[in-house]
């Protein structure tokens, strides 16, 4: 048996917290290849893509500084 995919309530809760801390500064949501995000206004800029929402936290915490 695979891995199981996350509940619909499970990834609204990890979006919210995401937004929460870095809506100011990106783009944030999820689709069938799992969690994205990219920085407001930047045009054909990089996306960020993770399964799991603490890893795309690091690695929008890498890509911009801190929270804000």
């Amino acid at each position: 048996m695979g891995e199981a995919t996350p509940q619909a309530a499970d990834v609204e809760q990890a979006l919210t917290y995401l937004r929460l801390l870095w809506g100011d500064e990106f783009l944030i949501g999820h689709d069938e290849h799992g969690y994205l995000a990219t920085r407001h206004g930047d045009v054909g800029g990089r996306i960020l893509r993770s399964d799991d929402p603490d890893d795309l936290g690091e690695q929008m915490n890498g890509y911009s500084g801190a929270p804000s």
